[in-house]
């Protein structure tokens, strides 16, 4: 309980705008209680603090005691203000991270105003440091099975926003992977299934949506992607095969063996030959570790395991590939020998 002279102090604040214009810190140095959770509201009523001050309440655990149904209410009423959607994410997030009771009935508005703030967030070019805030959230308040729908939406809104070009999926691959790993099927459903077939049929190997930094269908449990792919498989098993990571590699990053996903796409999809080629497709490597050539050349290797198959029109299109593999690694050699001999001449 705070001593009447620091009320008082505090209740002053409020009509002097130099002290309006840091009064978050000046409430917070002496911790948040009922008066001071009605202060703050004032606070953001008369608006002459800036929004960014507010970040005080993520410190020193300042709004730990608060009631969770007076937290939620300040964190919303935060959001609402312009830029403040951000201050009330990482408040949010503090509390939650700090909180030992995830999802017990004291802490359950603390949780709902991470499913509000959720709900209503607005997708756009974002900062690494707020999809790292807003996945936190997530794991933290998506965990019911009624969440699925939250789940749903923000992977709709992610995947509009993308084709609108209002923001790119590879910034929010925290966010990506904590809806996929609570949510997963609700997940996979906004971001691919509920879409216009333009919007994330394969191309290329990679989904027109795509840009992800993160493999959507690695963080889902294998026989969960499975039953995902058969509602509609001629559609889905190739579209998964364009997300996923064909192979498994070793301490040098080459290529030693398929996939557990890759060969049960295989083995379940109606077409292997369209699985195949999004495969493949992965197998030339997009940043610049190691030779090309050699990664194309292990990859290539790996296509002699799939005889285990007996598809005859599958080793048909395997048998082409290699040819064209075998190609491609000729070319990416001729390349890397042009590379060394400029790179000697520079030097001489």
């Amino acid at each position: 309980m705070l001593r009447s002279p620091a009320n008082s102090l505090l209740d002053s604040a409020l009509n002097e705008d130099a002290l309006l214009s840091c009064f978050p810190s000046l409430q917070t140095s002496v911790g948040v209680d009922r008066r001071g959770f009605e202060r703050l509201l004032r606070s953001l009523e008369v608006g002459k603090t800036p929004i960014s001050q507010y970040s005080a309440l993520t410190y020193l655990r300042a709004s730990d005691d608060l009631p969770a149904a007076e937290f939620k209410q300040l964190v919303l009423a935060i959001a609402a203000k312009s830029g403040g959607y951000d201050e009330a994410i990482e408040i949010l997030e503090m509390r939650l991270v700090r909180g030992s009771n995830r999802g017990q009935d004291s802490e359950t508005e603390v949780l709902n105003a991470g499913r509000e703030l959720l709900r209503g967030y607005r997708f756009h070019h974002v900062q690494d440091l707020e999809d790292f805030h807003l996945g936190q959230v997530a794991l933290h308040c998506l965990i019911a099975e009624s969440d699925a729908e939250i789940a749903r939406e923000m992977c709709c809104r992610l995947r509009e926003s993308t084709v609108n070009h209002e923001a790119t999926a590879d910034r929010y691959d925290h966010l990506l992977s904590a809806l996929l790993a609570l949510q997963p099927k609700a997940a996979l459903d906004g971001l691919f299934a509920e879409a216009p077939e333009s919007n994330w049929r394969p191309r290329r190997g990679r989904s027109e949506l795509g840009f992800f930094r993160v493999r959507p269908f690695d963080f889902v449990e294998l026989d969960l992607l499975m039953e995902w792919c058969e509602e509609d498989p001629s559609a889905r098993f190739p579209l998964a095969a364009s997300g996923v990571a064909p192979f498994e590699v070793d301490t040098e990053k080459m290529p030693t063996t398929w996939s557990p996903v890759a060969l049960r796409l295989l083995v379940n999809a109606p077409d292997r030959i369209a699985v195949a080629q999004h495969l493949i497709a992965n197998f030339s490597p997009i940043s610049s570790w190691g030779s090309r050539a050699d990664v194309i050349e292990a990859s290539g290797r790996l296509l002699d395991d799939l005889g285990q198959f007996q598809d005859e029109a599958l080793n048909h299109y395997l048998a082409q590939e290699k040819e064209r593999l075998a190609h491609a690694v000729e070319e990416e050699r001729k390349t890397d020998r042009w590379t060394d001999i400029e790179r000697d001449d520079r030097f001489e």
